[in-house]
């Protein structure tokens, strides 16, 4: 088993003049776990100050403690992706096999998020959005978990 090393202990700080979190060095961080306070797995949406644990990756392992900063994007592929933001710049999340489902969930909730912004980009020319009904939103929804429509 490897020991995990702290973030700062192998990565120099982003530079404090790179103020646009757009500019900030990105890191791949494969086969990892976040875990709450009582350190359990958790949802990098919903948790307060988690840390994010690489699991035996060698030669080492790093740990970012205390994120209080995410951001999620969608390529042009439509892939989602989840960036945890530590000292040194942004971390790509790539879950480790018992972070899958944890990880899996937060995916589903950013693409309901990006179809109810897709759904309403789309029906404010063609109708108001206060006229799109709920049954409209499952229908479509149903389409696209099916593969058979696109926002």
């Amino acid at each position: 088993m490897t020991i995990p090393l702290a973030e700062s202990d192998i990565l120099e700080s982003r530079p404090q003049s790179i103020n646009d979190d757009n500019e900030w060095p990105e890191f791949d961080l494969n086969s990892c776990c976040i875990y709450d306070e009582d350190n359990k797995l958790t949802s990098l949406l919903l948790a307060d100050g988690p840390t994010v644990k690489q699991r035996d990756v060698l030669p080492a392992r790093i740990e970012i403690t205390n994120v209080q900063q995410f951001a999620w994007g969608q390529y042009d592929d439509r892939e989602i992706a989840i960036w945890a933001a530590g000292k040194a710049g942004w971390f790509k999340i790539r879950p480790d096999r018992q972070y899958r489902e944890v990880y899996k969930d937060m995916i589903e909730a950013i693409a309901v998020l990006y179809f109810l912004a897709d759904l309403y980009r789309d029906k404010r020319g063609k109708k108001a959005i206060a006229a799109v009904t709920f049954s409209e939103v499952l229908d479509t929804a149903s389409q696209l978990a099916q593969g058979q429509g696109s926002c």
